[in-house]
């Protein structure tokens, strides 16, 4: 993958999803012209959100279907592991920044405490 592929973290899939004036000028400003995926932890974190509606279960899927969701291989695992230990992430966490590192991706995210931790471990930008 590329420099101009970009991992999204849950809380901006779930921006993007609402529409939000920031998540919408990052989108046309700099996540357009690039590959979007989702850490495989963003898809069931999405779609197991309690009390989730069909209609937000669809947007969701139809989001999912435009991006590509990126498992949570034996490599993805093994750094996740390592990162938690050596960052003090929480599981989520440290899955989505070890996906974004196992494929070189950017990472997008809003959290300011996972940019800092991530910093050094791969690229990161923040809306």
């Amino acid at each position: 993958m590329s420099g101009s592929d970009f991992l999204l973290d849950t809380n901006v899939v779930i921006d993007l999803l609402k529409g939000l004036p920031a998540a919408r000028t990052l989108y046309r400003s700099q996540l357009a012209s690039g590959r979007l995926f989702a850490s495989q932890i963003t898809r069931i974190e999405l779609l197991s959100f309690p009390g989730i509606q069909r209609d937000e279960e669809n947007r969701v899927l139809a989001f999912l279907g435009h991006v590509g969701v990126l498992p949570v291989s034996a490599g993805v695992e093994a750094a996740a592991i390592s990162l938690r230990k050596g960052h003090r992430l929480k599981v989520p966490d440290a899955i989505i920044l070890a996906t974004a590192g196992s494929h070189g991706c950017t990472l997008v995210s809003r959290d300011a405490v996972l940019i800092r931790k991530a910093a050094g471990v791969v690229p990161c930008l923040s809306p």
